[in-house]
């Protein structure tokens, strides 16, 4: 007779009875072994892995099972360590990333459609973007040849080709001709800034493909039909087609995302509502849509009167059909594999273990693509059902009833009943929905910096409508083929689905408090955090896990504080002894320069780029939260252009601001762009204040700003003419800011008494225009920084300032560029 498994022992063996976690800590060491410490080279991995075999097979026909397991564990590490090594390391030598640059290149290849090109709709009219943007096609390709004036040498590599317009007349498998110009992903710029370069790297692209005109892309030879890849991305395309055809252009790029994961047609105004709001997930392809199609297609099984047998196999070939039409994304991928080991197990009659379940799967996804561990979707999605898989127990077990209540609650109309069990099932979905918040809130804080309480109301709200959306969505698409009628009934409903979702979330974004943009904790806190996490629920369940859980959570919470403060302070005593910090924002062709004083004083002179508004604030916050900054004292706008304002619409959502400083002549003409950019100043309730040449501005104890330029009334000219010139002093050093100073302004300027200053910013982003002999002549400045993009004239403008002896640093080429002012000199590094 088969002994049961008592309380005390029973986490025992449920441990010894998951073996595929352990396999899964040894393959994650390995990969992360290889990604950060790298010192073991390209094959010592595969020899120390064949030893440790040998090793293993010894003692195990010996019997030592025990003594086994160390070898065993350090061969799959290994294992783990060469599979990331060569998906991130070792490229062939026809690689064509390897020949791409920062500059952009033409290049003619030819390649293989990998995916069927897919239009990424243009960003609705914004005022404070500067350089309208339209439909862009987006397709993923595998080059086979580049051209070498006219012979063709073979090559290799997977890319993103961008291509201006629509796309029509290739399909997946199709073998083009592309003229173009190649590029290296963009990586980080800024110090906290999302790395694209890194992101792209870990589907194997070191490069990207961008032409104007889709003329420029030629197919050359059609695709073989039965290339299965193919089919499923002719499906995922006819998908898309049949959504916007049924739900209209108001609902089918929604709809599209909702179901198929297809963002690209959609607004990103509107995604980002999805964002703010902490309900991004519903449009992210996860496993709650694979999961409600398997729960679905069980259920359809079982009223077609099929076997139990014959709906768990059709669960498991839509489910896995269904990854593989949402291009395997981990999440699905994940569901996808817990899905078939429950079905596979209730066939076969046999419990399945969360924990072990959910390591399979994991093992499955890095087997696809080892780079995935260290992509926050991934660790997001596994996070999410670890936790699920802990509380949920919990909250849905078996609770004792008492005999009484329950004969009362019996005799009570069933929409009384009803009603209770509605409400005892959102109860439970919101504490499920506040569980997952509060575990994932490290994580989201580190990747997004932003905190979204309001996910914990709308998650549980918003389930029913996403179910039901999911399911008419999916009836869409099956009705569409088989019994179109039917399709426009299911498309009615899925329409008012996504139109309560759409609102709900919209109003939750407008809701006071429902988001707040934070400064995220550094990654050792994260780590330490998910660390006591796992080891609490790895110690047996006699202890009183729930204390233990609140005490080390409280207690690391204190010493993250602590450990801030101290650092803060620290920062502040040194920062005492060398004076200020001046950092030079990387935004490409635009100006933003942080200036930081001992006490933890901010200004920040001008705040924008030629591009997307958007990116702007994006890379600024970045640099303002990445030094644990929410707070800016002043904001001082040089002048009208938009590239150098555009970005404080986002930063007035994203920090809180003390005063907005602008020249006389800043309103002077009523553009759009202007006015919006008044009205979001009045709206914020933020002070607007105007300096002119005399006025001078207290940063803080021995910092002062000095405004050298315009005068009160400005002066003839355009904006450029009128920039804000402003000159800080402080322990005898100067740092000059100038805007895009140029004639008559410049000359004003230039006529003035010489200054000796210590670090200058280039005028114009270092502009031909702005007479740069002139102009470091009269400031005998021994740094120059650039703040820009990439110009045709920047060599020229070097060789200018470098004529006078100045050092040159161009933020398009270095990075952030931070100057450190110190009583003996200055200190001068960059982020790249």
């Amino acid at each position: 007779m088969t002994p049961e498994v008592t309380t005390n022992n029973r986490d025992a063996a449920v441990d010894h009875h998951q073996p595929a976690v352990k396999l899964l800590v040894a393959v994650a060491m390995g990969i992360l072994f290889d990604r950060f410490a790298g010192v073991v080279p390209a094959g010592w991995s595969v020899v120390i892995g064949f030893a440790a075999l040998i090793v293993w097979h010894t003692l195990w026909i010996r019997r030592r099972e025990h003594l086994a397991v160390a070898p065993l564990l350090l061969a799959l590490a290994c294992c783990g360590a060469t599979w990331h090594q060569y998906c991130w390391r070792l490229y062939p030598a026809d690689e064509i990333g390897i020949a791409a640059s920062d500059q952009r290149q033409p290049v003619c290849i030819q390649a293989v459609a990998a995916t069927h090109p897919r239009v990424v709709t243009a960003p609705r009219r914004d005022r404070m973007r500067a350089i309208p943007k339209g439909d862009e096609t987006r397709i993923d390709v595998r080059v086979t040849s580049v051209r070498d004036r006219e012979t063709w040498r073979p090559a290799s590599g997977r890319a993103t080709l961008l291509v201006a317009g629509h796309l029509p007349g290739v399909k997946t498998g199709d073998r083009i001709r592309v003229h173009a110009h190649m590029q290296r992903p963009s990586a980080a710029r800024n110090p906290g800034e999302f790395d694209y370069a890194a992101f792209a790297r870990k589907s194997g692209k070191l490069c990207v493909l961008r032409t104007g005109y889709p003329n420029c892309v030629e197919a050359v030879e059609s695709g073989s039909s039965l290339n299965g890849w193919r089919v499923f991305q002719g499906a995922r395309h006819r998908a898309t087609n049949t959504l916007w055809y049924y739900l209209g252009p108001q609902r089918g790029g929604l709809a599209s995302a909702v179901l198929l994961g297809a963002r690209e047609q959609l607004e990103a105004e509107r995604t980002e509502a999805f964002f703010e709001t902490g309900t991004i997930h519903f449009m992210a392809v996860s496993g709650l849509h694979a999961g409600i199609l398997a729960w679905f297609c069980y259920l359809l099984g079982r009223v077609s009167l099929l076997s139990r047998r014959h709906c768990l196999l059709l669960a498991i070939v839509v489910v896995l059909a269904y990854a593989l039409l949402t291009e395997s994304r981990p999440p699905v991928v994940r569901t996808a594999v817990l899905v078939s080991l429950f079905c596979f197990g209730w066939l076969i009659g046999r419990r399945t273990l969360t924990a072990n379940s959910l390591a399979v799967a994991a093992l499955f996804v890095l087997v696809l693509n080892p780079c995935l561990l260290f992509q926050v979707g991934t660790q997001l999605s596994f996070l999410a059902v670890a936790t699920l898989g802990v509380v949920g127990p919990w909250l849905v077990g078996p609770r004792p009833v008492d005999p009484l209540r329950q004969l009362i609650a019996s005799t009570r109309a069933w929409p009384v009943r009803a009603t209770k069990i509605a409400a005892r099932g959102f109860w439970r979905l919101t504490l499920a929905s506040a569980a997952l918040w509060l575990v994932a809130l490290p994580l989201v804080l580190y990747h997004f910096h932003i905190a979204s309480p309001i996910a914990i109301v709308l998650t549980p709200l918003l389930w029913f409508p996403v179910a039901a959306a999911l399911l008419s969505g999916f009836g869409v698409l099956m009705f569409a083929v088989l019994l179109p009628p039917i399709a426009p009934l299911c498309a009615w409903v899925c329409n008012g689905c996504l139109y309560v979702i759409e609102t709900a979330v919209q109003f939750g974004c407008a809701v006071p408090g429902g988001h707040f943009w934070l400064p995220g904790p550094p990654l050792w806190w994260v780590l330490g955090f998910y660390a006591i996490l796992g080891a609490i629920f790895i110690v047996p369940r006699r202890w009183n896990w729930r204390r233990w859980t609140l005490a080390s959570a409280a207690s690391w919470v204190i010493v993250g504080v602590a450990v801030s403060y101290a650092f803060a302070a620290d920062q502040s005593v040194a920062d005492g002894d060398t004076g200020f910090r001046c950092t030079f924002i990387a935004v490409g062709h635009g100006s933003s320069v942080l200036i930081e004083s001992a006490d933890g004083k901010t200004m920040l002179y001008d705040c924008g780029c030629l591009t997307s508004p958007d990116m702007a604030s994006q890379s600024i916050s970045a640099v303002l939260w990445s030094k644990g900054i929410t707070h800016i004292d002043t904001v001082i706008l040089s002048h009208a252009d938009i590239d150098h304002y555009n970005g404080l619409p986002g930063l007035l959502d994203r920090l809180s601001i003390g005063a907005v400083y602008v020249s006389p002549t800043m309103f002077g003409q009523q553009t759009p762009a202007l006015s919006e950019l008044h009205d979001t100043i009045a709206a914020a309730r933020t002070p607007l204040k105007t300096v002119f040449a005399g006025d001078r501005l207290m940063l803080t104890q021995g910092v002062s700003a000095e405004v050298l330029h315009p005068p009160r009334k400005g002066v003839l000219g355009n904006d450029n003419a009128n920039s804000v010139v402003l000159l800080i002093e402080t322990a005898g050093h100067r740092l000059l800011l100038p805007g895009d100073l140029e004639s008559p302004g410049l000359d004003d300027v230039l006529a003035e008494q010489p200054i000796d200053c210590d670090v200058v910013m280039a005028p114009h982003h270092g502009s031909l225009n702005s007479n740069p002999s002139g102009f470091v002549q009269w400031c005998t400045p021994d740094k120059i920084i650039i703040s820009g993009g990439q110009s045709v004239n920047v060599d020229k403008v070097k060789q200018a300032f470098n004529g006078a002896g100045a050092e040159v640093v161009h933020t398009a080429e270095s990075g952030a560029v931070t100057v450190s002012f110190t009583k003996t000199g200055v200190a001068l590094s960059t982020h790249r």
